[in-house]
């Protein structure tokens, strides 16, 4: 009964989670299963062949489920391995404002802007070449993620700003126009997921509120106490 039920088990996995390739644990309890049936089968299988003839449909039927089991066995390694391959190697994720109040950073007054475009740049660290360059777009929530296939552990990579869709909020701040990002596993992460820090534009005009807001925030020069 195992045996039948363990392929179905493995089908549904697959199903359930399209985007992650088969547990391992579950593979190698599968393959066990089917070399111990074939194991204490196959020899029961000849024997009542050549001892009893009544038998050999019985036995002929057994062993002819042995091709369906390894016919199950190859499509799920093939939709785990397509899977698997099809996945991205990183997914960079990051947000872009615009800073209605020019304070330099994101207050509760800060408005994540919809379709702004921004291009993760790769760098060699010697040359200073752009060996990977890939574009994004922000969606309603100023969100956006950008995925990558490949390592750039020799490579200095940064989500830079390339243009505003708002024309009062298309100015540049400084030290807000990029953000670097970590695009190797050795430096401790294991996760493919890289998240950068915000980039922002600067308003225009800032906001009326805008005034008694900062000063909720204690901007004083030292050097000047």
């Amino acid at each position: 009964m195992e045996i039948l039920q363990a392929p179905r088990l493995l089908i549904a996995q697959q199903e359930s989670m399209p985007n992650q390739a088969i547990s391992l644990p579950l593979l190698s309890h599968f393959l066990q299963i089917i070399i111990i049936y074939i194991f204490f089968t196959f020899p029961q299988h000849q024997q009542r062949e050549e001892g009893e003839n009544t038998s050999q449909p019985s036995s002929m039927a057994s062993l002819r489920t042995i091709p369906v089991i390894f016919g199950i066995l190859f499509y799920v390694l093939a939709g785990s391995t397509a899977t698997a391959t099809d996945a991205p190697d990183y997914l960079v994720q990051g947000r872009v404002y615009c800073d209605t109040c020019r304070a330099g950073f994101e207050t509760n007054v800060t408005e994540y802007i919809k379709g702004a475009k921004v291009r993760l740049e790769c760098k060699h660290y010697g040359t200073g070449n752009i060996e990977r360059a890939v574009d994004g777009v922000t969606d309603e929530t100023g969100t956006y993620k950008i995925e990558l296939k490949d390592s750039h552990e020799e490579d200095i990579c940064e989500v830079v700003l390339v243009k505003s869709p708002l024309a009062n909020c298309g100015e540049v701040q400084a030290e807000r126009d990029r953000a670097r990002v970590l695009l190797t596993r050795n430096v401790g992460i294991c996760d493919n997921l890289r998240f950068a820090n915000p980039l922002g534009y600067l308003k225009d005009i800032p906001l009326p509120v805008c005034g008694e807001l900062l000063k909720q925030f204690d901007l004083t020069d030292d050097d000047n106490e």
